[in-house]
């Protein structure tokens, strides 16, 4: 395995990022559209890399990225597995990282197929597409292997993500490294949480949902 290319049209202007990983081969790229601006990371991180690196490394390359666009799309094979993915793999530690991750940076994963086969046989969603586009302007789905692969083509779909309001904004979140000196700060700070919503309307499902989202 290994090894990472990503083509872009001639007629759209594009720029390479000096965002770098160590624990995985990657390239970041800012396309600009003629409504908006995207950065694509081609990702491939290899069976045995280091997971809690290859977070904290992804965190920073998106963090980085997002200064340089209005939306993100993440693609590439991160040999990552979890059953909100693909119901039929077994969550790994990586895979659920990743899920926490991205539900901190206000991302979604959009392939729920198996991406690796053996023997052509399913086997895993390890080939993942991850954006902060809505739902419902981006369509991915699978073809047959190119030559002896023993991974499909991921085929996608978007309409084109409309820039993003400037008065739209996303909330500051604290993501807590588990670690015995972080105990003492973290229990301070649930006592001084702001956990339930003070409006006694808003005290329900859908109103814990608005006030955590």
């Amino acid at each position: 395995g290994g090894g990472i290319a990503l083509y872009v049209s001639d007629s759209a202007a594009s720029e390479r990022l000096a965002i770098s990983m160590t624990s995985a081969e990657s390239m970041w790229v800012s396309i600009a559209t003629p409504t908006t601006t995207i950065v694509v990371g081609n990702i491939y991180r290899p069976p045995r890399s280091d997971t809690t690196l290859f977070c904290e490394e992804l965190e920073r390359g998106i963090r980085q990225a997002r200064q340089h666009c209005d939306h993100i799309l993440l693609l590439g094979d991160f040999n990552a597995k979890n059953s909100a993915w693909l119901e039929t793999d077994q969550t790994d530690a990586l895979g659920e990282d990743m899920v926490n991750l991205l539900a901190i940076l206000h991302l979604h994963q959009h392939v729920s197929f198996s991406t690796h086969l053996h023997r052509q046989t399913p086997k895993a969603c390890l080939d993942l597409v991850i954006t902060d586009f809505p739902e419902d302007v981006i369509n991915v789905s699978s073809l047959a292997p190119l030559g002896a692969s023993d991974h499909v083509v991921i085929s996608g779909s978007t309409q084109n993500p409309t820039k993003q309001p400037s008065h739209v904004s996303k909330p500051n979140r604290t993501s807590w490294k588990w670690t015995p000196d972080t105990i003492a700060p973290l229990r301070q700070a649930l006592l001084t949480a702001n956990l339930i919503p003070e409006s006694p309307h808003n005290r329900s499902v859908d109103g814990f949902w608005n006030h955590w989202k």
